[in-house]
């Protein structure tokens, strides 16, 4: 199935799922044992969408480690870059209804240690991701050397991906589901 097609008919089956709290709390626990996240000291991470799993647990817990929390700010030409995020941090609803900061500091792409990479659906058996629909974070994630984390509830961990992979698609280092 295309990719257009596919994200349609998945964005349609989450929006009437509801991620329960016991699954977050299952992934968010995997996350934060695990070394990647542990020895990073710098985090990308997005501010999620209703359909998202909840990203909150996550910056507090780096706020409470004192780990530095960065998040995606969008521009013209599917450009993202990564912003602190504090509580001082101001922030504006994007066109994609995605809360970006206004008042802050952009950060190096080297400077982030580990980025958890959002997405609809990830594929098990490879680790490639349907996103959104931008194409933004398969850009940023070309030449990004650092480690990426995806989060993923049963509802979205598919055995083999069911939609057309690019060339382009960036695979995910790690699955967390």
């Amino acid at each position: 199935m295309d990719k257009k097609q596919f994200r349609k008919t998945f964005l349609d089956k989450l929006n009437v799922l509801n991620i329960s709290k016991k699954d977050c709390s299952s992934l968010y626990k995997k996350l934060f044992e695990s070394k990647e996240f542990n020895f990073a000291s710098t985090i990308a991470v997005t501010l999620n969408s209703k359909i998202e799993i909840n990203t909150l647990p996550i910056i507090q817990k780096c706020w409470k480690m004192g780990k530095k929390v960065v998040i995606p700010k969008t521009f013209p030409n599917r450009k993202m870059f990564f912003y602190i995020y504090n509580e001082n941090t101001k922030l504006v609803k994007s066109k994609f209804g995605i809360l970006e900061p206004i008042n802050s500091q952009m950060v190096l792409k080297d400077e982030i240690d580990l980025m958890i990479v959002p997405g609809l659906c990830f594929d098990k058996l490879n680790h490639y991701r349907l996103g959104f629909g931008g194409g933004y974070y398969d850009r940023f994630l070309s030449d990004y050397n650092g480690y990426t984390i995806s989060l993923a509830t049963k509802h979205q961990l598919l055995e083999t991906p069911e939609w057309v992979v690019d060339d382009f698609d960036k695979q995910i280092n790690k699955i967390i589901y």
